[in-house]
């Protein structure tokens, strides 16, 4: 399975996050559609949530970079 590194840039206050994700990994855009990894694009808004203790607040974070990481390289 290939990996992906995906940098999005987070709301107000927040710094830029980069986590690397499995091609299949499944998340959620802003438009309520859950996408497999491999499917984003660049400009894609992401929603993410604090921890499990925080599940009813939401944060969007906009995707700046996705990169497919080479073998050995994670």
């Amino acid at each position: 399975m290939r990996k992906v590194s995906v940098t999005a840039m987070g709301p107000l206050g927040y710094s830029d996050s980069t986590d690397v994700f499995s091609e299949d990994d499944l998340l959620l855009t802003a438009g309520g559609v859950v996408k497999p990894v491999r499917q984003l694009k660049e400009r894609e808004i992401l929603i993410r949530f604090p921890d499990a203790s925080h599940a009813k607040v939401s944060q969007r974070w906009i995707i700046t970079k996705i990169q497919w990481v080479r073998k050995g390289h994670v």
